[in-house]
């Protein structure tokens, strides 16, 4: 099935390879001490000098020449059928780009090279049943053909016609990949369609949340008119201030106007008898001083009054203050109840999607509205299932059953959590699956196991602590196995996110041939892993539907490992 889906999508991906520099890789290949890392070594510095751009075509794609072959090479010593096809089919795009750039001569051997790799890169994409890089090859040879200077449309239809039969030979055909794929296609718009409805559903909260806004906004406004109003008593205040002003100026006028009066009765009664000057002086001054005193009391009268329309301006102005601050403070916090609201229904629908799918695959959905299948060349697959378990049940309630269960999967989620490149696929019954490579966290296996030893002395310690107390425990085995998968989402209404390809199968015949309470693992998972572990050779085991397989026992890992050296993987 997973070459059916890759046909229809027609171009698939060979692998995860890690993001380093020319440098950096030269580098690790000078230090690489196995065939199988300076193979991908190899293979990953011949991509990177064809994909190179601040080089000179001819020197980056002679360089990329050379790292082609020597993996191809490697490829063949190993028996690595997948990667001779792929070095294969690189060094015919190699020598394509260096026709385009050589001289007439060159142009023509190097015509001869691409169709040579072409057809050895389609043989051996054939024996490991790579259809996409067959249905490549073949495209290609038969642009080379119709599209070259000796266009030879015959010989371009009868390479189409191999090609067709070759990826035909099982009983596949083009109407069937193509049902396949619209049925795949109508499942994924139906869990968009759902998704857009959450999105629908969020965003009409959110235009309830920007009509409260607008209403408080309305609020805000109506604050703003009443501090207006306010200021315009203040101003006629100020108008009545200033005309108190203003009578206190002509009183101050008609004080002069007295002091004048006054000389001018000191002037008249000057010629005046001693006594009479003095009897009409006196009645002068006690005018004078009755008129300054009436004068004070004006003055003080308006001192106070004028006092006291500032002392209700500055009560009116900070009555203002604080019933503008309330305003704002209470639309302060309806916004900010709004916001976290909105956030929080946001977390909640994102912690859902993270619950259902991995980040990366949730990611995708959520950026492009849908998902694609991926191909991971190096995955290791872990399986458990539990001694008797048909036996126990019988044993226990259906309540205590499912809480011993749970008991145990919580123990296995808690330890698989420590490890970012561990993945929880799924729970069937009483079995528990999981995977690491599935990203780009790390390459090997090695947290796998670790984690695979710390779930078996995990059910041990339940196992003593059920004995104590006369209950019923459950005993697992566990059985890992490294190879290629295929991952991605299933369904409509439910999402779910699982792996398929033989590697699954291995890893459950891996289970089902362990023993209780140990860590049964494949040759394949053992050559990456050796130099970190201590292992029990089983010898060969045979497995149903598989044949004889080599097979070991984990130990412990070793505590002199050192700094970790693993293998490079196909």
């Amino acid at each position: 099935m997973r070459y059916l889906l890759l046909f229809v999508l027609l171009f698939a991906s060979v692998g995860v390879l890690s993001a380093q520099s020319i440098p950096e890789l030269e580098k690790e290949l000078k230090e690489a001490d196995s065939n199988k890392e300076r193979m991908l070594l190899n293979f990953q510095l011949a991509e990177e000098y064809y994909r190179a751009v601040n080089m000179r075509k001819s020197d980056r794609f002679e360089k990329a020449e050379t790292y082609a072959k020597e993996a191809h090479r490697l490829a063949g010593q190993e028996g690595n059928r997948g990667m001779t096809a792929q070095a294969a089919y690189l060094l015919a795009n190699i020598y394509e780009n260096l026709a385009q750039v050589g001289d007439r001569g060159k142009r023509r051997r190097y015509a001869r090279n691409i169709d040579v790799w072409l057809r050895n890169a389609a043989a051996a994409a054939e024996l490991v049943g790579d259809y996409d890089l067959i249905l490549k090859a073949y495209q290609d040879r038969a642009r080379l053909y119709s599209e070259g200077s000796d266009k030879n449309y015959r010989k371009a239809f009868q390479v189409m016609e191999e090609g067709l039969a070759v990826l035909t030979k099982n009983g596949n055909s083009i109407s069937k990949l193509q049902s396949n794929y619209s049925r795949e296609e109508v499942k994924l718009d139906r869990a968009i369609a759902q998704l857009q409805a959450e999105i629908n559903k969020l965003q009409q909260e959110k235009g309830n949340l920007v009509q409260k806004n607008t209403n408080l906004s309305k609020t805000n406004r109506e604050a703003k008119q009443e501090i207006n109003r306010k200021s315009t008593v203040i101003k006629e205040k100020d108008e009545v201030i200033s005309a108190k002003e203003d009578s206190l100026a002509l009183a101050a006028e008609r004080e002069e106007e007295i002091k004048e009066k006054a000389q001018q009765y000191e002037q008249k009664y000057a010629n005046l008898t001693e006594r009479a000057a003095k009897d009409s002086l006196a009645r002068a001054v006690a005018e004078k001083e009755l008129l300054v005193k009436e004068n004070e009391l004006q003055q003080t009268e308006l001192l106070r009054q004028q006092a006291a329309a500032y002392q209700n301006y500055l009560m009116i102005g900070i009555g203002a203050i604080f019933i503008l601050a309330i305003l704002f403070y209470s639309r302060y916090l309806s916004k900010k109840r709004a916001n976290r609201k909105l956030q929080e229904e946001q977390e909640r629908s994102e912690n859902l999607l993270l619950n259902i799918l991995p980040k990366d695959v949730a990611e995708e959905l959520k950026h492009n509205g849908r998902t694609k299948a991926k191909k991971h060349e190096n995955v290791t697959v872990f399986f458990s299932d539990f001694k008797n378990f048909t036996k126990i049940a019988e044993q226990l309630s259906p309540e205590e059953l499912v809480a011993e269960l749970d008991k145990c999967f919580k123990k296995f989620d808690f330890i698989i959590q420590k490890y970012p490149d561990i993945e929880k696929i799924k729970t069937i019954g009483d079995a528990y699956m999981c995977a690491s490579g599935l990203n780009s966290k790390t390459r090997y296996p090695f947290n796998m196991i670790r984690a695979s030893l710390e779930m078996q002395k995990a059910l041990d310690e339940l196992k003593q602590e059920n004995i104590r107390m006369n209950k019923p425990y459950f005993e697992a085995r566990i059985g890992i196995h490294t190879g290629p998968v295929v991952a991605g989402v299933v369904g409509t209404t439910k999402f779910v996110y699982d792996i398929w390809g033989d590697t699954v199968n291995v890893a459950s015949r891996m289970e089902s041939k362990g023993e209780i309470g140990r860590v049964n693992i494949s040759e394949d998972t053992f050559n990456l892993i050796r130099y970190k572990f201590d292992c029990e050779y089983r010898g060969k085991v045979d497995a149903k539907n598989k044949g004889l397989i080599d097979m070991y026992f984990v130990r412990k890992e070793l505590a002199t490992a050192g700094k970790e050296k693993a293998p490079a993987m196909a």
